[in-house]
């Protein structure tokens, strides 16, 4: 995070262009998901943790889960830098985006692989399929009020504004936006569960710690 907040103030200063410190500002928010589940690992530690600081800190990951995938789409922003592949900056802003992309991607996939592991371990597989299927599907519909509607995260404070943007913008493309954004996740999350799977037993699996 410390080294992309530096990347960030470089191409700053090398570009003059104070707008391109977003994108370290979407991988802060891109962090807080994995923050969460680490604090949620760590408090359940305790010999008795309260429920309601355990449903507290799940339902803070959730909301801000999909600003982790939101950042590939980021990449939008090369559309107008078409014809400049002489020029350095476009190479500097190729790096600093792609490599942002990476970033949030590594702290989201690591962030749900922790969640999804506590509830494999106190719902078993069958829940823990459905629970993928319901973050992905919720998450990609998060992606689309995010980048189209311009929602953030903490505008779950105002529901009656969400909804009723929703209510009227609800549309054929936001559907198959999210569905399209929901395959993505769920397909890169299966890729990165199998990886981190490989060469353990079914026990190790479960009992691994989201930052491993």
């Amino acid at each position: 995070m410390l080294g992309y907040f530096l990347f960030g103030m470089a191409v700053v200063a090398y570009t003059g262009q104070l707008g391109n410190i977003m994108f370290v500002w979407n991988v802060f928010l891109a962090y807080l998901p994995f923050l969460f589940v680490q604090l949620l690992y760590i408090y359940r530690q305790k010999n008795q943790p309260k429920k309601g600081v355990v449903i507290l800190l799940s339902l803070l990951w959730l909301v801000f889960f999909p600003n982790a995938p939101y950042m590939v789409t980021d990449l939008m922003y090369f559309s107008g830098l078409g014809g400049t592949m002489y020029s350095i900056y476009f190479w500097v802003k190729l790096l600093y985006i792609s490599s942002g992309m990476l970033v949030a991607t590594f702290f989201g996939l690591n962030s749900l692989y922790g969640m999804h592991q506590l509830v494999l371990r106190r719902k078993g597989r069958v829940f823990g399929s459905f629970f993928l299927a319901a973050v992905s599907l919720l998450t990609g519909f998060g992606i689309y009020l995010g980048r189209m509607l311009r929602f953030n995260s903490w505008d779950v404070l105002r529901p009656f504004v969400l909804l009723s943007s929703i209510a009227e913008q609800l549309d054929r493309f936001a559907v198959l936006f999210s569905l399209i954004f929901a395959a993505y996740i769920a397909g890169t999350y299966i890729v990165y569960y199998l990886i981190t799977q490989y060469g353990q037993s079914p026990r190790e699996g479960l009992n691994s710690h989201p930052a491993n």
